[in-house]
């Protein structure tokens, strides 16, 4: 049976949680930058990527998709 600290080290891990999860933790991370008034400088894509557990370049491709989905329209 795993203990409590066991069971939140395994789910945090687990690529499927953390593509469920991952719009909450890209918003903390942009409330965070706000709450220590982080959010007028400029940050990677890189960074943002490396804090959330995402490949480099998944912030580039979502804003390259969302620029398709404009210019289609």
């Amino acid at each position: 049976m795993s203990t409590k600290k066991e069971y939140s080290k395994e789910i945090t891990a687990s690529r499927k949680w953390r593509n469920e999860q991952i719009h909450r933790l890209a918003s903390w991370e942009m409330l965070r930058r706000f709450i220590l008034h982080e959010h007028t400088i400029e940050m990677s894509h890189r960074d943002m990527c490396d804090r959330i557990g995402m490949p480099k370049d998944y912030i580039r491709n979502i804003i390259q998709n969302l620029r398709n989905k404009i210019d289609g329209q």
